[in-house]
């Protein structure tokens, strides 16, 4: 689910926040040079941040 943002994402539960963030901080080759940054956080349901 993406919500302008944000973007809510599925998992196993092993997985670490900060893999996530890493993942989504990749710029595609069309968009060298721009900086990307991402956080996040874990719940077991959605919440606006």
């Amino acid at each position: 689910m993406h919500i302008h943002d944000e973007a809510v994402i599925e998992a196993d539960i092993d997985t670490p926040v900060d893999t996530v963030c890493r993942i989504m901080e990749q710029a595609p080759e069309w968009a060298d040079g721009i900086p990307l940054t991402a956080d996040g956080y874990e719940c077991p349901f959605y919440q606006k941040d």
